[in-house]
């Protein structure tokens, strides 16, 4: 179930998002109805949920370790999405190419989960700093380790991310699991599938029989670019 975090930033219900897939990875959610969340420290940024210059200073009191630090970032999870009225270029050609995307709402992603009473998801805009001069504890609010979570380098600022975040802290050191995919009603989550522009005929008759298939009636739409 996805809960509001007072000292996060809460996203209005009607904005507008989108995450971009090869057609391989929409073809796993659709069949198996599960939405992929994955650890944050095995992205290729490698700054990913780390202290900036002044978290350290502000989190002293956790702990200096380095290792203490590497463990937090084993333990949370998400899974990310495009804030946009509209689709982006740029995004399509990082993250779908020939594949799909998915248009929903931030409404239509919590009402997805309200299901699920055995996982606590959060669900916050990402903040983009500059780690040498920022602060993921943004305009003074509350001290709380999950904003740290929730921001990244200036680097990737076109991405204008919203991330759900699902953090698990039951695994035994060292058996941290790299992802999860948690159960979510694919009717309840996707408002509309738009194909990638220059789609082969192939693909789309491949995504068009699975929905078919799997009984789903959701609008599919070819990029407008």
């Amino acid at each position: 179930m996805i809960e509001i975090n007072k000292d996060l930033d809460v996203v209005g219900c009607n904005v507008t998002i989108w995450r971009y897939m090869p057609i391989n990875i929409f073809l796993k959610l659709i069949n198996n109805r599960e939405l992929h969340f994955h650890r944050i420290d095995s992205y290729n940024d490698k700054k990913e949920g780390t202290l900036t210059t002044i978290d350290k200073k502000i989190f002293r009191y956790f702990s200096n370790s380095k290792e203490y630090w590497e463990r937090e970032r084993k333990r949370h999870y998400v899974s990310c999405w495009i804030e946009s009225p509209h689709e982006l270029a740029l995004m399509w050609h990082t993250y779908g190419k020939e594949g799909v995307a998915i248009k929903t709402s931030v409404k239509s992603l919590i009402n997805s989960f309200d299901h699920d009473c055995d996982h606590k998801i959060y669900v916050s805009r990402v903040h983009y700093l500059d780690y040498d001069k920022d602060s993921s504890q943004y305009n003074g609010t509350p001290i709380n380790i999950l904003k740290i979570v929730f921001t990244k380098r200036k680097f990737y600022e076109q991405e204008k991310e919203i991330r759900l975040l699902y953090s698990y802290y039951n695994s035994p050191e060292g058996q941290e699991e790299k992802w999860y995919n948690l159960n979510c009603p694919i009717e309840l989550m996707i408002e509309e599938i738009r194909l990638a522009p220059g789609i082969t005929m192939e693909n789309e008759i491949i995504i068009r029989n699975l929905l078919k298939r799997n009984k789903i009636d959701i609008p599919v739409l070819k990029s407008e670019i």
